[in-house]
């Protein structure tokens, strides 16, 4: 029991020297000078008359000294109007990036758009072709002319078969060149 009541007024005991013990902490105040000159201090009155009202608290100091700190901000504090024009020419840099890549992308599906409607139109033909073909044979006409025509278009649809699987590997190609850029892929789409 004399144990425990005497822990109890050890522990009073700290409490109350810590109740007399006095606070030191000051609050710290920010404000810029006329040159962009960032300023700290923890006494109010060395802050001049014009920059009390935009002078701010910004924390508190508990060491108890009256020395004012000055700092130099990495640029002049800047205005609203400043940010906008900044903020703007980002955004003009990142359209002007987004257009670069889209247009590459746009040139590659327009290619491979001509190559497809190319092979639309050679399968129509290679089938009037063949029509014609089988029509001059039935009907028992010389149709070597007809046959070569039909080779050449047979020829040429594979060419624009080989484009366009030339086209998926370009495709690709910019996908990573884009990829290894650091280029978003939404950049890539129309």
């Amino acid at each position: 029991m004399k144990v425990y009541l005497s822990k109890i007024v050890v522990v009073s005991l700290i409490f109350i020297c810590s109740l007399l013990i006095p606070s030191y902490a000051k609050e710290i105040y920010k404000w810029v000078d006329k040159d962009g000159l960032v300023h700290f201090t923890d006494n109010p009155s060395s802050i001049p008359e014009e920059k009390k009202d935009e002078a701010i608290i910004i924390g508190e100091i508990s060491d108890g000294s009256d020395e004012e700190v000055e700092t130099l901000e990495a640029a002049p504090a800047q205005s609203e109007e400043e940010d906008l024009e900044e903020s703007s020419e980002e955004e003009r840099k990142e359209e002007a990036i987004r257009q670069f890549w889209r247009s590459r992308a746009l040139e590659i599906e327009a290619e491979e758009r001509m190559i497809l409607e190319e092979i639309e139109i050679t399968k129509k033909l290679m089938s009037a072709k063949k029509g014609e073909v089988d029509f001059l044979l039935i009907n028992g006409y010389f149709a070597d002319y007809s046959i070569l025509e039909l080779r050449n278009l047979q020829d040429y649809l594979k060419g624009l078969q080989d484009q366009l699987s030339l086209f998926k590997e370009e495709k690709a190609q910019l996908k990573d060149e884009a990829r290894r850029a650091g280029v978003p892929p939404g950049y890539l789409r129309p």
